[in-house]
């Protein structure tokens, strides 16, 4: 007997409730793997965006402006931690460091603001020597001096820095400081340009400082306490010579009086050490006159007598601080357009694990 072809099941069609049912359940499947996908981008999409804000906005934002230029917190920390690895600073001395950067940084900025308004410059080959120099290493001096100096020798007047060894002082300059906190080449450079510049910038202030101006030649005897110095003073009233009195206090065993050598002094300059109505005092004397007992720097007790008075040129001593003091006063007008950031402070960084 031949066998019987089993007929294959026709489907048959779906029932309008099953193909209901049917498109529902594809519908929730959509909108589950939807969903997941999109809590899954939501997810990475918080964590780019806490990246982002913690790591590079918050490293981009200023701890301190400039005339509108702001100081980035990034580099302003590593600025900090470099100058910590240099001073073996604990974290808590990074907090006195960490302010004198930021003014150091905010003057750098005035600098260089000042040094683009009067179109000076420096160039990368300028700041390529001056980090040579910065190292010991002097190109033209080492061209022909002898002996060299190796990489262990302490450098002296007559030993001098080889080519190699400036490289490998540059060297373990980066990998102990540089890299470590984050400063890099590229900010140490940075810098070395702004010192460039703020000497550049210092000679155009400085240029007009009067070089010949009324002085005073004088000497001083400093006393710890006001009734040694009046004793002095007292003294010389009654006709004893100066230098008897010095020479006697200078024999004496653990003396605490200081004794200053004739020197020429601005008005300016003992404006700093006295207060301005004393200063009035000591330019009021005839020669050979002294004056009271005066309280002054360091808490001491000063009796100034005057040898001369008169309208002379100023001495490279005298030179550098009146240069120093117009330079000052400059710079403190341009500290007050700088803003600092409230929470500057709490951005102070720590240190990296040895």
């Amino acid at each position: 007997m031949s066998k019987k072809k089993k007929r294959k099941a026709i489907p048959r069609p779906m029932t309008k409730k099953e193909r209901s049912r049917l498109a529902r359940e594809r519908r929730i499947n959509r909108i589950v793997i939807g969903g997941a996908v999109a809590v899954g981008v939501l997810i990475i999409g918080v964590l780019v965006y806490g990246y982002i804000t913690e790591v590079v906005l918050k490293a981009r934002e200023p701890v301190a402006t400039v005339n509108g230029v702001p100081i980035r917190t990034d580099e302003w920390q590593a600025r900090v931690l470099a100058e910590a690895i240099l001073k073996g600073a604990s974290q808590q001395e990074l907090f006195s460091i960490a302010g004198q950067v930021l003014e150091q940084m905010a003057q750098e900025e005035i600098i260089r603001q000042e040094a683009a308004r009067r179109g000076i410059f420096v160039t990368d080959e300028e700041i390529d020597q001056a980090i040579e120099l910065f190292f010991g290493y002097d190109r033209e001096r080492a061209l022909g001096a002898t002996p060299p100096v190796t990489g262990t020798e302490e450098t002296t007047q007559t030993a001098v820095v080889t080519e190699d060894v400036f490289q490998q002082r540059y060297q373990e300059y980066i990998d102990k400081v540089l890299e470590p906190s984050g400063m890099g080449v590229e900010g140490f450079r940075k810098a070395m340009e702004g010192a460039l510049l703020y000497d550049r910038v210092w000679e155009v202030i400085t240029a007009d400082v009067p070089t010949v101006t009324e002085q005073v030649e004088i000497q001083y005897i400093a006393f710890p306490s006001e009734e040694e110095a009046t004793s002095v003073a007292d003294r010389l009233e009654q006709g004893e010579e100066w230098d008897s009195i010095v020479q006697e206090l200078e024999s004496q065993e653990e003396s605490q009086v200081r004794v200053m050598e004739p020197r020429w002094r601005t008005r300016s300059y003992l404006v700093d050490l006295f207060d301005p109505a004393s200063v009035e005092i000591i330019f009021s004397l005839e020669p050979g006159g002294h004056t009271p007992p005066i309280a002054g720097f360091g808490g001491q007790y000063y009796v100034i007598q005057v040898l001369s008075h008169e309208e002379r040129e100023l001495d490279p001593t005298m030179l550098i601080y009146e240069q120093g003091r117009v330079f000052q006063e400059w710079m403190q007008q341009q500290m007050e357009n700088v803003e600092y950031a409230d929470d500057w402070m709490e951005k102070i960084p720590r240190l990296p694990t040895p």
